[in-house]
C-alpha cells in the first residue's frame, strides 16, 4: 500500500493521492466528457507509417490481453457486445480503446449507466508506453468519431478523474467537453449516487 501511495505521489501529486484515499473511504467522482457527433473536424496527427487501424475481429480476441496483461477481461467484454478499436505498428498491436453501448459498467464508481440508443461509451484507452507521444491517440481520436457517426451514433461519452490533467487536455484537443460529474458518497451501508452519463 505504501509503495503504491509513493508511486501515485510521484506520478500525479498530492491532490490525486488525497482523492484516491477518499475513494477508499467512500467518496468517488469522475468527470463526464462528451463529444457530439458529427464532430467538427479536429486536426489529427497523420496516420503512423507502417500502421493499421481497425476494429478487432474474432481472430484478434487474445490481442488486448497480450497488450494489457489481463487474461479474461477482453473475452468478457466481447461477450457483452463491446468493441475494441486498435492500432498496429509493424504488425504488433500497440494501442486500443473500448467502445460500449446500451447499459455500461462504470467500474471506478461501481455502477451501471443506461445510455441513449445513439450514445457510445469510450473507455480504457491505452497505448503501450514505448509508443506514446507519437500521435497515435490523436490519430485515433479523429478516426473513431467519423466511424461512429457513419454508423448513426450522435454522442460519445467517457469518464476521467479530475486530476488527470493529461487526459483532460487530450480530450479537449479531440473536441470533447466536460459535461458533468458522476460518482457516489458512501458511509457504511448508506450510499448516495450523483450525476449521470
Amino acid at each position: 500500500m505504501w509503495s503504491r501511495a509513493g508511486d501515485l505521489l510521484r506520478e500525479n501529486g498530492l491532490r490525486q493521492l488525497w482523492f484516491r484515499a477518499l475513494g477508499e473511504l467512500g467518496y468517488r467522482r469522475q468527470l463526464v466528457t462528451e463529444l457530439l457527433l458529427p464532430a467538427e473536424a479536429i486536426a489529427a496527427a497523420p496516420k503512423p507509417a507502417d500502421s493499421e487501424a481497425r476494429f478487432l475481429g474474432d481472430a484478434d480476441l487474445d490481442m488486448p490481453a497480450a497488450l494489457h496483461g489481463a487474461s479474461d477481461e477482453a473475452s468478457e467484454r466481447f461477450a457483452r457486445g463491446e468493441r475494441c478499436f486498435g492500432v498496429w505498428l509493424a504488425g504488433k498491436l500497440v494501442s486500443t480503446r473500448w467502445l460500449a453501448s446500451g447499459t455500461v459498467l462504470l467500474a471506478y464508481v461501481d455502477r451501471e449507466a443506461a445510455l441513449a440508443p445513439t450514445d457510445v461509451y469510450v473507455h480504457d484507452v491505452y497505448t503501450a508506453p514505448e509508443h506514446r507521444r507519437r500521435g497515435i491517440s490523436r490519430f485515433v481520436a479523429a478516426v473513431v468519431p467519423e466511424l461512429l457517426a457513419a454508423e448513426g451514433a450522435r454522442r460519445i461519452v467517457g469518464v476521467l478523474e479530475p486530476e488527470n490533467r493529461a487526459g483532460i487536455a487530450a480530450n479537449q484537443m479531440a473536441g470533447y467537453r466536460v459535461a458533468g460529474r458522476i460518482g457516489y458518497v458512501k458511509l457504511g451501508p448508506w450510499r448516495r449516487d450523483f450525476g449521470r452519463l
